[in-house]
């Protein structure tokens, strides 16, 4: 576990260095520094080679990166794109979660994934069945299943019998929890603009297309995530990848 946080504290090491160098630090361009920049075992950037191995952007679909491959054992200090990229999503959602406590706290609901789960039945017209928002969250049932029970407890959310599987039950907002979520926007509109602001609408876009290009990919093998190892997952991955590709 402590060699984790190391490694993500020599990410945030290797990120100061990065921007005392440039005047317009940005990610796309400090995961290419990295990849220039092999680091001595001093840790001091050394003089970069004249050929550099191909990065996972440009490696044909057969040689994208194993489990094993993703971290250079040879070499420690060695930090992979993924990696940054990994723990600079993980900050952003509790960037995320710290705004959305301080903002919704009036509303007194037990978690920010109580407040989730009521947006997503505010604008889901489809009153869908409890396994179904749980699974639209990727939360474990359990989990989904208290959240459900607090909100009903509080009034904002009914359940009904299932017309078509009498064995399911489906979930909605009540006209209480419709008022809260009125009563909310202004609170989740200055989460959203804490969040991102400072970025142009151009950048939220790109942003907003590679992130949905992710989740797609990773969606569309649910099944797999479900029942397999993360070899499985790799694999069936890889061939969704290499199916889109073939579509375009």
């Amino acid at each position: 576990m402590q060699e984790k946080y190391q490694q993500l504290a020599d990410i945030v090491r290797l990120w100061g260095k990065y921007e005392s160098e440039t005047s317009s630090p940005d990610i796309g361009d400090f995961g290419r520094w990295l990849a220039a920049s092999h680091l001595s075992k001093s840790g001091e950037p050394a003089e970069p080679s004249s050929t550099q191995p191909p990065t996972t952007d440009t490696l044909p679909l057969s040689q994208l990166p194993q489990i094993s491959d993703v971290y250079d054992q040879s070499d420690p200090l060695h930090i992979p794109i993924e990696a940054v990229i990994f723990a600079l999503i993980r900050r952003l959602y509790r960037f995320s979660s710290i705004y959305a406590k301080k903002a919704l706290a009036e509303f007194e609901l037990g978690s920010n994934e109580d407040y989730v789960y009521l947006l997503t039945l505010f604008y889901d017209v489809r009153e869908p069945r409890k396994s179904e928002l749980i699974e639209a969250h990727l939360s474990e049932f359990s989990s989904g299943i208290e959240i459900i029970k607090r909100l009903m407890k509080m009034g904002l959310v009914e359940e009904f019998d299932d017309i078509e599987d009498r064995r399911s039950k489906r979930v909605r907002i009540t006209q209480k929890g419709r008022e809260v979520m009125y009563r909310s926007m202004s609170s989740l509109k200055d989460i959203l603009v804490t969040l991102f602001t400072g970025m142009r609408r151009t950048e939220k876009e790109q942003l907003a297309k590679l992130m949905m290009t992710i989740d797609e990919r990773h969606t569309a093998v649910l099944d797999v995530i479900k029942e397999g190892d993360l070899k499985d997952i790799l694999s069936a991955l890889k061939q969704e990848v290499y199916k889109r590709e073939v579509m375009t």
